[in-house]
């Protein structure tokens, strides 16, 4: 953590105590947010100092905040119970608002800032076209680490320190994402590759949130594990994004995936965070920590009848929802990279929207984890 301004040691005991408890329940990495750290360094100067001198403060949000946010409020509750029993203080409610509204601003920031992708670029129409494609690349997407420049015969020495593939050739490969571009990069082509880029961060946000340590295994998780006919509904009615979640999750705790709780840990994972399953226009994926309502890894497809607004600004409205589970974080959900790659197809979503047959669309998803 990097603090910015000069504070003592108990400043910076506790600012580090409460973020890192937050990494820790949220799964987000919140260290290195600069303006995080030092705002809730300066808090926490105020607040210490006012405690200690028994002076109280006001915070006329105090109840919205609890509404708004209660995860977030619950979380920064617990951070603070080490301070309190190390410093002998009692910190209350109103001064626990301002430290939930200051996660609360770093993980809207952390959820809107640029995401990172790490590429190979694949050329063979010579050195100087790949210079110029690698030189402009760097350019106009500073979000791409561009690990090496090579033959599709080097391939594998890179593989697994990827996400995608950049090329000017038409080829596909059956374990990374491969985006083709032109030797000049057109505009629509960088929209593409950002767009690739954003879809990928959310994936990897939703994995990092969906998982836990409490199970021990190493299993992999394909797609066609969790995908059949019985986790499928087309044509669903609903009436708003909450009702759309439910009906999502249905599948599962009929199969006995998951308890009926767990649905409910998805409404609130929105309510608390905000609609980043939203992953793309017309599409939510949602999820939920795990705990002990997640038997099994499991994951559901609706369709909409009528799409309905989850309030993200950028995706709205949405068409289909995915539900997912997953007890622990060993077993390696091939099924996401599997989806993304799916999703990432414009044609395959217009299919999963219009499409009123489960087989179709089944044989349509377990096709593509073969491509």
């Amino acid at each position: 953590m990097k603090f910015t301004q000069v504070f003592n040691k108990e400043i910076i005991n506790c600012t580090q105590h409460i973020i890192k408890y937050f990494e820790k329940e949220l799964k987000v990495d919140f260290h290195t947010d600069t303006q995080l750290v030092n705002g809730l360094a300066l808090h926490l100067k105020s607040a210490l100092n006012r405690i200690k001198n028994n002076k109280q403060i006001v915070n006329k949000y105090i109840d919205s905040i609890k509404e708004k946010y209660p995860l977030v409020f619950q979380i920064a509750k617990e951070s603070i119970g080490y301070l309190e029993k190390t410093y002998e203080i009692k910190i209350n409610d109103e001064e626990i608002g301002y430290i939930t509204l200051h996660i609360r601003s770093a993980y809207e920031r952390l959820s809107n800032k640029g995401y990172s992708a790490s590429a190979l670029v694949i050329c063979t129409e010579g050195v100087s076209i790949l210079s110029m494609l690698t030189t402009k690349l760097k350019k106009v997407l500073p979000e791409l680490n561009i690990i090496e420049t090579c033959s599709i015969y080097d391939y594998e020495k890179y593989k697994d320190e990827i996400d995608v593939v950049i090329t000017t050739n038409e080829f596909k490969l059956s374990n990374v994402d491969v985006i083709k571009v032109s030797p000049f990069l057109e505009n629509d082509e960088i929209y593409d590759v950002r767009n690739f880029i954003i879809r990928l961060n959310k994936f990897k946000q939703i994995y990092k949130y969906s998982i836990s340590d409490r199970v021990l295994g190493g299993k992999i998780v394909m797609l066609k594990d969790v995908m059949n006919e019985e986790v499928i509904e087309l044509g669903v009615s609903v009436d708003n994004w909450e009702e759309a979640i439910m009906k999502a999750g249905e599948p599962l705790v009929r199969l006995g995936n998951v308890e009926q709780a767990y649905i409910d840990n998805m409404i609130q994972a929105v309510k608390d965070l905000g609609p980043y399953i939203v992953i793309m226009p017309g599409v939510a994926f949602a999820h939920a920590r795990p705990d002990e309502n997640v038997k099994s890894t499991c994951m559901s497809m609706i369709t909409l009848e009528e799409p309905v607004n989850f309030g993200s600004e950028q995706n709205d409205p949405v068409s289909i929802v995915f539900a997912f589970a997953a007890p622990n974080s060993n077993e390696h959900m091939v099924a996401l990279q599997d989806l993304a790659r799916f999703l990432s197809v414009e044609e395959n979503i217009e299919l999963l929207k219009n499409v009123n047959d489960k087989q179709t669309i089944l044989d349509k998803l377990l096709d593509e984890e073969t491509v």
